[in-house]
């Protein structure tokens, strides 16, 4: 039986690797467990009990507090509207206090120039000054005013 639970431990270690999520990850170690409890001659429901129990006490406990540290930000990282502000990007058709498009970093954004920028024709090279909705608020970049 030994064997089995291995093979079936190996099986779920390769799907954890494949999705990152933990959750195969932590059904990996209760069967483990249970090959572990095999190996010393646990009759068959204690090897359930085994794999159960830690499987159990590795979903409910142990995986959440591992993707709450996984996911933390790290300290000094801007994301979201945070990341945006200050970005460069590139004019697609012209830009005024009414409307236009942008494009940041392959992603076309519905643009507004900033109060006091002059408007820009396509091709302008802009930044992002703030976003307001899904509107990038830019100006353009030194030099690039049309």
């Amino acid at each position: 039986m030994v064997f089995v639970w291995v093979v079936a431990a190996a099986i779920a270690g390769g799907i954890e690797l494949l999705t990152a999520d933990l959750t195969f990850g932590v059904i990996a170690v209760a069967l483990g467990a249970s090959g572990v409890a095999a190996f010393f001659g646990a009759p068959l429901w204690a090897q359930f009990l085994v794999g159960a129990a830690i499987g159990a006490f590795g979903l409910l406990v142990v995986r959440p507090i591992a993707l709450r540290q996984m996911r933390r930000p790290v300290k000094g990282s801007l994301t979201n509207v945070d990341a945006l502000r200050g970005r460069p990007g590139r004019a697609i058709g012209s830009i005024d206090s009414h409307g236009g498009l942008v494009r940041l970093g392959g992603e076309e954004w519905s643009a507004r120039m900033a109060p006091g920028a002059r408007p820009v024709l396509g091709g302008a090279a802009v930044f992002v000054v703030e976003i307001d909705g899904a509107t990038a608020v830019v100006a353009p970049t030194e030099g690039e005013e049309r």
